[in-house]
C-alpha cells in the first residue's frame, strides 16, 4: 500500500468524519500527486455525509456552497473544502449541470470527475479506491477520460483544454480515444468563457512541456477560441521557441500569439489586432500590454552599441528590454551572440545608472521655466530634446550643462 503523509489537519477532519459513522476520503489531484511522489497544492475533500452534518462537528465552517455540498472547515488558520458525495444532471450549456444531486454512493461521485488520474480517493482507513485504473494509466503516462469521453466533453467542454493542461504538467500523452473526442467536439470550446479559456491557455504556456499547447491545432481548438483569425501555425518552430524564454507569463503568451499573427505580419493594423486578440482573451491591462510590447517592438533593430540601447531601453523600459532581447533571441531576430552582447552593455548601462528618461534628467520642468521659458508644450519638447542628448551622452546630465545647452537654444 502507498504511505500518504497526510497534513494532520486532513487527517483529524478524515478521523472526525469517520467517527460520526460517515465515509470521508480526499479526492482527485491531491490523490494523483501523492501517488506520483509530487507534494500536493491542495486538498479536497468528499463525503457521504450531508452539509448540515459536516457542520454539526466543526467550531469553525464556512458555506461556501452549499447548494453544491461544499462547506469549508477552518482549522489553524487554514480552510478545507469538505464536499457531499454528489450526482450531478443534464449539461445544457456544455459548462454547468442544470441541477445536483446528493448520492451516499462514492463511485457515483467518482464518475463525474473528468480524467481517470483524477478520480481516485484516499483515507487512512482504506487506502487508495481507484474504480477507473489510474493508477495504471499514471504509470503509463497515459491522460484518459472516466468512462465515455464524448459524455465527459459534451459535460464540461473545458475539459478538452485542461487534457492538455495537464499532458503539458505531467508530461502525459493523450490517449487515442480521449484525443479523437476532442477532435469531434472541438467546436464546443466556443460555449466557455474566455477567462476559463485564458487561465487553462496560460497554465500550459507556463508549463514544463509548453510545446503541448500545439494540440490546441492539431484538434482545431484554437480556430474555435478565435473563430475569425486566420489560424494556420504552420511554423511549428513555435513550439520549440516556448521552451526558450523563462516561464514568464508575458514571455511565453508573446511567443505564442506572435505565431498566431504571422500571417498578419506586413499588414498595417497589426499592432491593432494584438490588443483586439488580447482583450478577447480577457488579459489583465498590465499583462496586455506587455505582450503587446513585445511583439510591437520585435524587430526593433537594436546595434551593438550603448547608444542604440539606451535609446530602446528609454522607448520601453530597461527591464522590458531585458525581455525584448530575450523574445528576440528565441524567435531567431538576433543571434545568441549578439544577445549576450547586448545584455552585457545593458548591464553596463543600469550599473553606471546612465539616464533613460526625462524623470531621470538633472533638470527639471520647473527649472526651464525659472530660466524664462514659457510653461508649455514648449517645456515638454525641450526635455525630450536635453534626453536625446544624454542618451547619446550620459555624462552630460548634469545641471549646468544642460542649462548651457539651453541657452546655447535660446540665442
Amino acid at each position: 500500500m502507498i504511505q500518504f503523509n497526510l497534513p494532520k489537519n486532513v487527517e483529524y477532519i478524515l478521523e472526525k468524519i469517520h467517527e460520526s459513522g460517515e465515509e470521508a476520503y480526499i479526492v482527485g489531484g491531491c490523490v494523483r500527486d501523492a501517488i506520483m511522489g509530487m507534494k500536493p497544492e491542495d486538498y479536497d475533500i468528499t463525503t457521504s455525509g450531508q452539509p448540515e452534518h459536516i457542520k454539526s462537528l466543526f467550531r469553525k465552517t464556512i458555506d461556501t456552497g452549499l447548494e453544491h455540498g461544499t462547506v469549508t472547515i477552518l482549522l489553524g488558520g487554514e480552510g478545507y473544502e469538505v464536499t457531499t458525495y454528489r450526482i450531478e444532471g443534464k449539461y445544457e450549456d456544455y459548462r454547468r449541470p442544470t441541477e445536483v444531486k446528493f448520492t451516499r454512493m462514492l463511485a457515483e461521485d467518482l464518475l463525474r470527475r473528468d480524467f481517470t488520474i483524477n478520480a481516485m480517493a484516499y483515507n487512512q482507513f482504506e487506502g487508495i479506491i481507484d474504480l477507473y485504473n489510474g493508477q495504471e494509466d499514471i504509470k503509463r503516462k497515459l491522460l484518459r477520460c472516466v468512462g465515455h469521453p464524448e459524455d465527459r466533453f459534451n459535460e464540461d467542454a473545458l475539459r478538452m483544454l485542461r487534457a492538455i493542461r495537464f499532458s503539458a504538467k505531467l508530461d502525459f500523452d493523450i490517449e487515442e480515444a480521449t484525443y479523437a473526442a476532442m477532435k469531434k467536439y472541438a467546436y464546443l470550446i466556443e460555449y466557455v468563457s474566455a477567462e476559463r479559456i485564458y487561465t487553462e491557455m496560460t497554465k500550459t504556456l507556463l508549463s514544463k512541456e509548453p510545446w503541448r499547447i500545439e494540440e490546441l491545432a492539431n484538434c482545431g481548438l484554437i480556430q474555435h477560441i478565435l473563430p475569425e483569425w486566420i489560424i494556420t501555425l504552420e511554423d511549428s518552430s513555435v513550439y520549440e521557441q516556448l521552451t526558450r524564454v523563462p516561464d514568464t507569463l508575458h514571455l511565453r503568451w508573446a511567443v505564442y500569439l506572435s505565431a498566431i499573427l504571422s500571417a498578419y505580419e506586413h499588414h498595417p493594423k497589426q499592432s491593432d489586432m494584438i490588443r483586439h486578440i488580447l482583450k478577447e482573451l480577457r488579459f489583465d491591462n498590465k499583462t496586455s500590454h506587455k505582450v503587446n510590447v513585445l511583439i510591437s517592438h520585435a524587430k526593433n533593430e537594436i546595434a551593438v552599441d550603448k547608444v542604440s540601447i539606451r535609446k530602446q531601453a528609454s522607448l520601453i523600459g530597461p527591464l522590458m528590454l531585458y525581455d525584448l532581447l530575450m523574445f528576440k533571441e528565441a524567435k531567431g531576430y538576433i543571434t545568441s551572440s549578439e544577445f549576450l552582447k547586448i545584455r552585457e552593455l545593458l548591464d553596463e548601462i543600469i550599473r553606471d545608472n546612465d539616464c533613460l528618461s526625462i524623470k531621470a534628467l538633472d533638470i527639471s520642468g520647473k527649472d526651464l521655466i525659472e530660466m524664462g521659458i514659457q510653461q508649455g508644450q514648449r517645456v515638454g519638447q525641450i526635455l525630450q530634446e536635453l534626453l536625446e542628448h544624454v542618451l547619446k551622452y550620459p555624462k552630460d546630465n548634469k545641471k549646468n550643462i544642460l542649462e548651457d545647452i539651453i541657452q546655447n537654444k535660446m540665442k
